[in-house]
């Protein structure tokens, strides 16, 4: 449906196996023909109760209702989103992404299939356009947050542990907050990543001694100024 410009719930491949028409609801399905596009409700009689499917009031309109099913599994397109986009920051960034303590919440919602918990938001953009899957930064209230853009969402990942940033869940996000997208390195040793001073990546082990990461990427507000690698000193 993301990919057809003209998709809407009738093109659909999975729909509820229960029609209503007219009023009355009888087993049956909706298709789409591929030829001129007409709208095809088959009620056939062998599926259902001796009579129900004579009993569907004729007229000039006809009235059908049905539920896809993907509205019946928005938690689970919630979590695909987050997982997706999880695994998106690891391949960008490697073990420096995924060892920090500030998503173990957004693991847990990945492993318990529960998008409720208080872990990664998924925005609906509201976009004509969509998007390949790359990782950002998006700033908003005066936060930055690790993010994902991921055809037509965009995955807000809380800041890391240390930051004064609310949880994305408490923010209102909208397709007007400032996206930056990034693009970092996979690096044998961890790293830490800063947006203009303030942290955006930091991974559990760089706060055990050393105090400081031996090596840090500084990333400017400015999309036109190149990031720097520093070398950081106690």
């Amino acid at each position: 449906m993301l990919l057809d410009p003209e998709g809407t719930f009738f093109h659909a491949k999975s729909k509820s196996r229960y029609i209503t028409v007219n009023g009355v609801s009888v087993s049956g399905r909706i298709n789409v023909s591929e030829e001129d596009g007409t709208i095809e409700i088959f009620t056939p009689i062998d599926r259902n109760p001796a009579g129900k499917v004579d009993s569907i009031p004729h007229g000039e309109k006809l009235e059908v209702q049905f539920t896809p099913e993907i509205t019946k599994h928005i938690n689970e397109v919630q979590v695909g989103y987050i997982t997706a986009a999880y695994l998106t920051w690891f391949k960008a960034l490697g073990y420096s992404w995924v060892m920090q303590s500030s998503l173990k919440l957004v693991r847990k919602q990945i492993l318990d299939c529960n998008y409720a918990l208080d872990g990664a938001k998924v925005v609906d953009l509201r976009s004509e356009r969509l998007f390949e899957p790359d990782i950002g930064v998006v700033v908003e209230s005066g936060y930055a947050y690790p993010c994902c853009l991921m055809y037509d969402r965009a995955i807000i990942f809380p800041a890391p542990t240390g930051s004064k940033a609310p949880t994305p869940k408490n923010l209102a996000f909208t397709s007007d907050s400032q996206i930056i997208p990034l693009n970092l390195a996979v690096m044998d040793l961890p790293y830490s990543v800063s947006f203009e001073g303030g942290i955006l990546i930091f991974p559990d082990m760089l706060r055990k001694e050393p105090s400081i990461p031996e090596h840090l990427l500084y990333i400017f507000e400015d999309s036109g100024k190149e990031p720097q690698w520093l070398a950081l000193e106690k």
